[in-house]
């Protein structure tokens, strides 16, 4: 269903109105959750447990100056190769959730969507 909603919307919206749509999905989401507290890594820590909430299966490592949540699995996969604005919501979502610049940087070249996330990136 999610895929052929994506499928009408983006038939019928140009591509910057539907990433903006979707970016709205991501803060109104948000926008329900319980407003985070603690350092960046806790926040990220929770931003994963979430994605893992969700059905995905993702960890959280150091890298650099920020953290790293890294997807092994991602529930929307089939969303994400219709049209990757689904990764923008997700963006949106965990940065409004966790009050940190996040940085999607999902890898969909193969078939196998894995979701990349830097948390004060």
């Amino acid at each position: 269903m999610l895929v052929r909603l994506l499928r009408q919307l983006a038939g019928r919206l140009p591509q910057d109105e539907l990433a903006e749509l979707m970016r709205e999905v991501g803060r109104g989401w948000a926008g329900e959750l319980p407003a985070l507290t603690g350092d960046r890594k806790a926040k990220a820590e929770r931003a994963s447990e979430l994605l893992n909430e969700l059905g995905g299966v993702t960890d959280v490592e150091e890298n650099g100056r920020c953290w790293l949540i890294r997807g092994y699995s991602c529930p929307l996969a089939l969303a994400v190769h219709e049209n990757n604005h689904v990764c923008g919501a997700v963006q949106t979502l965990l940065e409004r959730y966790t009050g940190e610049r996040v940085v999607e940087r999902c890898e969909r070249g193969s078939e196998r969507v894995l979701c990349r996330f830097e948390v004060g990136g």
